[in-house]
């Protein structure tokens, strides 16, 4: 409950406490999340007995109820199926944490595109910034918009899904090592992203090009991330980028 323990004047109470009085333990004024919290809280102490033998730790979502230990419970955290398709896809690559973030936002709906902040009322118009046609949506905006669908025509690498939800649904393309893949969209997807704020933050100009030597850019800087022997995997990638500025490049001039 992190809303509640943001409001908490004491981080440390114990569960004894708890249960004789709390009404002296947070701040004067909760926000409707922390209410929330701290309905939910009072529900769960109301069926809660103290008990004065000893405390026992065991794992009970095992049918067997094993001691409870730290290993044991790491081994069952990193062993259990995954609820989520998109999982392996955003988290089983050497990109960088925040750009793992980034993406399990993307896959999730939860960036602030357009759509989304007017459906709450933060922006009174959903149409995108760049093409000033469609209403931004993750899949407008990473797949279909006008410097999106320049970009994956210039680096012959579309990832072809219906959806920025199926990520998980994206092989990898010929023209680069299979053993990275999912890194290189994360990159991608990511630099799409940067160059979409930059023209709403910055009153920049959509250009492909500007996003293509962005991306060549940051696959040299993401290269450390990788052992010597899957750095040929950044290779490839600037060289596509490198052949894909060569029509922009020419289209500008």
């Amino acid at each position: 409950m992190p809303a509640l323990f943001s409001h908490c004047l004491k981080p440390s109470v114990s569960v004894k406490e708890m249960l004789s009085s709390y009404d002296h333990l947070w701040q004067p004024r909760l926000t409707a999340a922390a209410s929330q919290d701290l309905a939910h809280l009072s529900t769960l102490l109301q069926n809660f007995q103290l008990s004065a033998e000893q405390d026992s730790r065991s794992l009970t979502f095992q049918t067997n109820q094993n001691t409870f230990s730290c290993s044991k419970l790491y081994g069952i955290l990193n062993s259990r199926p995954t609820c989520c398709s998109n999982w392996k896809f955003v988290w089983k690559n050497k990109a960088p944490p925040r750009v793992q973030f980034f993406a399990w936002l993307l896959a999730k709906d939860r960036l602030p595109m357009r759509v989304n902040l007017k459906k709450k009322n933060i922006t009174p118009s959903d149409v995108c910034e760049i093409c000033k046609i469609a209403p931004e949506t993750a899949e407008h905006l990473f797949l279909h918009c006008s410097v999106a669908k320049a970009f994956w025509d210039l680096t012959h690498a579309n990832p072809n899904i219906p959806s920025m939800k199926a990520l998980n649904l994206i092989q990898p393309p010929s023209c680069i090592p299979s053993e990275q893949y999912k890194c290189f969209y994360l990159l991608c997807f990511w630099r799409i992203w940067k160059h979409r704020n930059e023209v709403v933050f910055q009153n920049l100009l959509p250009c492909t090009t500007r996003l293509l030597k962005a991306c060549k850019e940051e696959s040299s800087t993401w290269s450390f991330r990788l052992n010597d022997s899957a750095r040929s995997s950044t290779d490839a990638w600037r060289n596509i980028f490198t052949s894909a500025l060569l029509p922009s490049l020419s289209a500008a001039s």
